[in-house]
């Protein structure tokens, strides 16, 4: 099936298995990039700001969650609504909770967004700093009509508990009903010495990317071994145990997830893991891109010695 807000088709962890052997056809993503996002040097004094619940979020310009871009779709809130020519914007209730475990308490804000009979509700965070809020150009996840549904996000000690149900290729529900694949992340956001960026990461599990990640990924699998990381950095790599990683899932670089730079891409890579009915588990990670044998440019790949060529 494929979700009407992000492009993505899914299909079953049993289909994977399948993959490692014969393959199957290329992953449906939208094109996506992310902008840094730059914030102030830390202070090594106490911040003035002591929570954003001090911030009003509700008469903030806002990035478009869908956009993954400072520089197009700023949305101007008043009183927490705004309209275009093309959509309604409206913030929901905001959820405060530390999310880069400096003690301050940030914010996951639900910002929805209607046109015509569409709707989705993005789970935006936000970070404060001494300058006040930032809007990290990402989201935790998201509901969309008749696709996925985000149930609740709750504080963690660091980050927040998101519980969500997810539509299946090989189950169908009603519109009405939620999708019925569950899942239970923790999320937090991180910022490495030396990156502009914040970035989404999971805390729980295996660890990966945290932002929107289904379980069941489509697209080419390689069966390589190769690093992984949760952020677009080197110094995210996650670490994995000589012979847990079964390959990842491959798709051309039109169909892709990037960063900005079009150095890294968001892909699913398949972890053995017992405790699974299937015997592995997918991790949503970034990869490097490098040239791809199956896919002319922007993919990454191993060379015969199962390392990253290039």
């Amino acid at each position: 099936m494929i979700n009407a807000s992000h492009g993505v088709k899914i299909f079953s962890v049993a289909a994977t298995l399948g993959l490692l052997a014969t393959g199957c056809s290329a992953p449906k993503f939208e094109p996506k990039t992310l902008t840094p996002t730059v914030v102030p040097v830390p202070s090594e004094e106490e911040p003035e700001i002591k929570s954003l619940r001090d911030a009003d979020l509700g008469n903030t310009t806002w990035i478009d969650p869908m956009s993954f871009s400072d520089e197009e779709n700023k949305i101007k809130l008043v009183d927490s609504k705004a309209t275009d020519e093309f959509n309604s914007y409206k913030l929901g209730k905001i959820v405060y909770a530390d999310l880069n475990g400096d003690g301050v308490e940030d914010a996951v804000a639900p910002f929805e967004s209607t046109s015509g009979n569409a709707y989705w509700e993005h789970y935006v965070p936000w970070i404060a700093t001494e300058d006040g809020p930032v809007q990290v150009l990402d989201e935790i996840g998201y509901s969309h009509n008749c696709g996925s549904n985000v149930d609740s996000v709750v504080p963690a000690k660091q980050g927040v508990f998101v519980t969500e149900y997810l539509r299946s290729e090989f189950q169908n529900t009603a519109c009405a009903e939620n999708g019925p694949l569950k899942q239970v992340r923790t999320v937090a956001v991180e910022q490495s010495d030396g990156d502009e960026q914040y970035h989404l990461v999971r805390q729980d599990s295996h660890g990966g990317y945290g932002g929107y990640c289904h379980p069941e990924p489509d697209g080419v699998t390689i069966a390589v071994q190769l690093p992984i990381y949760a952020a677009p950095h080197e110094k995210s790599e996650i670490p994995v145990k000589p012979g847990m990683m079964l390959g990842y899932v491959s798709g051309p670089k039109e169909m892709a997830r990037l960063s900005e730079d079009e150095q890294w891409v968001l892909a699913s890579a398949l972890i053995r893991d017992e405790k699974t009915e299937g015997g592995m588990t997918n991790v949503c990670a970034w990869l490097p891109t490098i040239e791809n044998p199956l896919y002319s440019e922007g993919e990454p790949v191993v060379n015969e010695h199962g390392k990253l060529a290039g």
